[in-house]
């Protein structure tokens, strides 16, 4: 996120500098974007992208679509949709 925001330009050493750079088009492009920082466990579409690529070979793939299994993810997002995940955590004191 940081990455994002920054107004100088130090993606050029970067790992993902090139995809930082096509974000940051995006979204000087567009005046309807907003990016927010969540958890992952409350981020179904960031949670599901680890495990769908832990059945590929390829270690970096760009999607142009969401996937089959992430497009009813998305869905309750674009329609503004909150949803919460409860997680079997518990403290013993």
């Amino acid at each position: 996120m940081d990455s994002l925001s920054d107004s100088e330009d130090s993606t050029g050493f970067h790992k993902f500098g090139a995809i930082i750079v096509e974000i940051k088009d995006l979204l000087s492009r567009s005046r309807e974007i907003s990016i927010q920082h969540t958890l992952r466990e409350g981020n179904f579409c960031a949670d599901y992208l680890p495990k769908l690529t832990s059945k590929r070979e390829e270690h970096f793939q760009i999607g142009e679509i969401p996937s089959y299994g992430m497009g009813h993810l998305l869905q309750p997002d674009m329609m503004g949709i909150s949803r919460f995940r409860f997680s079997s955590f518990f403290f013993i004191s």
